[in-house]
């Protein structure tokens, strides 16, 4: 357990900061790369899943990861971010989860297959990406204040 004896994390802070920044770096990756790069150059050999045309799935699996770190809840329900969140700010807590929700039902809404709206909806794709960007600023401007804090 972080803190303890023999864990490769000093204390449990530095194992929510990891945590954290992980998140970040997944939000960020799929905002800014998965999802704008095809999208700003229309180029889809830059799409992450073309061939299989599961981009989309594989964009919210990403998201999901990150709903799983924050709500503690991949293979077995456990202590999440959420639960210092909550601790500290319920509001906050609140806003996160629904952060996250939010941009995997927007993912979720583009029409047909990532390729095909890349041209045909780009709307759709640049409101799932802006969900996705808003979530990471979110995530470092607001939760990870809190847990550097501690």
């Amino acid at each position: 357990m972080a803190g303890e004896s023999g864990s490769m994390y000093i204390s449990q802070k530095s194992a929510m900061q990891e945590i954290i920044n992980g998140m970040i770096a997944i939000a960020d990756e799929v905002a800014n790369g998965k999802i704008y790069d095809p999208l700003s150059q229309l180029d889809i050999t830059l799409e992450e899943s073309r061939f299989s045309a599961n981009s989309k799935e594989d964009f919210k699996d990403n998201i999901r990861s990150i709903q799983n770190l924050y709500e503690g809840k991949y293979l077995m329900d456990g202590s999440g971010i959420s639960d210092f969140i909550l601790s500290k700010d319920a509001d906050l807590d609140a806003h996160i989860k629904a952060e996250i929700q939010a941009s995997i039902d927007l993912i979720d809404a583009i029409p047909g297959t990532f390729t095909q709206a890349i041209f045909d909806n780009p709307a759709a794709i640049e409101a799932a990406q802006e969900s996705v960007r808003h979530l990471q600023e979110e995530l470092e401007s607001k939760v990870k204040p809190l847990i550097d804090a501690i």
